[in-house]
Order: structure tokens, then sequence, then C-alpha cells
């Protein structure tokens, strides 16, 4: 009895107030929606590098007309070496001059009970403080089992395509046949793993297993094919890996 007594003070002290448990919650989740927000400006930071370093023009003396086609040239090799330096090797798959042309600049690909009230709601707001065109789905897809002609078109219609493959990603069908789609137009894509290992993306293992087995049994090995084909393109480029767990 006399021990019981002596070490109840301790538990109690170690247990803590409900007070104190609050604000270490309330903590937590404050530290997580910075870490978002960062996330979120870092890759809008690069989005707009290529476009800051195009933009740059340097002065030159007046030179003659034999040598301003000369001096054009260069520049635009210049330009282009910057543009490189400032993208990944790994976003440099084929695009056309027509990418110029197209009404959005960014698609953004996500699950939306995943990340579309925190992540992929910030990463849109700092997109478009940089002026960049960005096409976010704000209705959602629940109906039908294929994807709205309105979502095709701004795939078909965007220049880059960043996919936010989060832990419910491949659980939705309507995801896959977004990201099947722009793999199909071979544009730019840069992927964000946000709670989710690149391998298991790669191989469709980890929380994306499972999604996969039961999309087997419901559409077939042609279509779930085409998925994984999708997943295992995408989870080998480089991109941006956030876990805020």
């Amino acid at each position: 009895m006399c021990v019981s007594i002596l070490f109840l003070p301790f538990k109690l002290c170690c247990a803590g107030t409900p007070n104190q448990t609050i604000y270490t919650t309330k903590k937590k989740k404050r530290k997580k929606k910075e870490k978002e927000n960062l996330a979120s400006y870092d890759i809008a930071l690069f989005m707009f590098l290529p476009r800051a370093s195009s933009d740059r023009s340097i002065k030159q003396p007046a030179t003659s007309p034999h040598n301003e086609d000369k001096i054009k040239k260069k520049k635009g090799k210049e330009r282009k070496k910057k543009n490189q330096m400032a993208m990944p090797h790994s976003l440099m798959v084929s695009s056309s001059p027509a990418a110029l042309r197209l009404h959005w600049d960014v698609f953004l690909s996500f699950r939306g009970e995943d990340t579309r009230h925190g992540f992929t709601k910030n990463l849109y707001d700092s997109l478009s403080k940089q002026d960049i065109r960005v096409f976010l789905d704000d209705s959602g897809m629940t109906q039908g089992d294929e994807i709205a002609p309105t979502l095709t078109e701004a795939i078909e219609d965007s220049a880059l395509s960043i996919i936010i493959l989060s832990p419910n990603y491949a659980n939705s069908h309507w995801c896959l046949e977004e990201l099947a789609r722009i793999c199909e137009l071979r544009r730019l894509i840069l992927p964000v793993f946000y709670q989710v290992d690149p391998s298991h993306v790669r191989r469709q293992k980890g929380p994306l297993e499972q999604d996969f087995m039961n999309h087997m049994e419901r559409f077939g090995e042609e279509k779930v094919g085409k998925w994984r084909e999708a997943m295992y393109k995408v989870g080998g480029i480089s991109g941006f890996v956030y876990d805020t767990r």
C-alpha cells in the first residue's frame, strides 16, 4: 500500500494534464501544416526558376546586322542551357513547341481525401502567386467509370502535370485513369511522393498493393495493366518526396 501511494504522484506527473495533451496535439498539427506549406512553396519556387532564368535580358553593345544572327543563336543556346540546369534531367521528357500555346501551365492530379484541403491547396496557392496557370479540379470525380471530359481536356491542354501520389491515390480508379492519360501524352511530369515510398509506386507495393488487387477483380487485366505501366513510369521519375507523418 505504501509503495503504491509513493508512486502515485510520479504516475500522475508522467501522464500529464488534459490541457497538456491538447497543447501537444495542436503543436504537432501546427508543425505538420508548416511542413506542408514549406513543401508547396519549394515546388512553386522550382516551377518558377526556368521561367525566371528565361526572362532575364542582358544588355549587349550595338552590333552590325551581320553579327546579329550569331548573337541571337548564342543567346538561345545559353537560355536553353540555363533552363536545363534549373530543371532535373528526369523531367526532360518529350514536349513540343505547341506547349507554349496551351491553356494551362500545370495540371494537378491528386487524391482529394488525402490532400485537397492541405498540401494540394497550399501548392495551388503558391503556384498561382507565381503567375503560373494551374488547373485544379474542385468538384471531384464520384460518378461513372470514366473521368469527366472537362478533366481530359484540361490534361491535354496542360504543358506539365504535377502528380501528388498519396497513400490512397491508387484507391481511386479515376486518379489512375488521369495518370494513364498523362503518361500517354509524353509531356513534362513532376511526381510528388506524399507519404509514400517511390519504390512502392514503381512496384505497386505497400499501401498500393491491395488497391490494385481490388481493381483487377473489377476492371480486368487489360485496363489495370495500363495503370500499372503508368505507375511504374511515374515512380521512376525523380521528384519531390515529402513525409509529414
